[in-house]
């Protein structure tokens, strides 16, 4: 992609923010709701939490 280290390092801890901020977001916003919901968002947010740190991954292992 053409990113140097420090690019790379910088917008990959943009997206380890983006997974920490949905894991705490998913967690808060299942406490106050039903147990349907719950199920939805634990899904989506795990999903979502492992792209997000996936894509992380993958920029600090291509600007290495």
């Amino acid at each position: 992609m053409g990113f140097n280290f420090e690019q790379a390092k910088g917008l990959s801890n943009f997206f380890f923010d983006i997974a920490k901020g949905v894991a705490l977001g998913a967690i808060g916003f299942s406490v106050i709701e039903p147990i349907e919901i719950k199920v939805v968002v634990g899904l989506l947010s795990i999903s979502f939490v492992y792209i997000c740190v996936r894509i992380a991954l993958l920029l600090l292992e291509e600007a290495r």
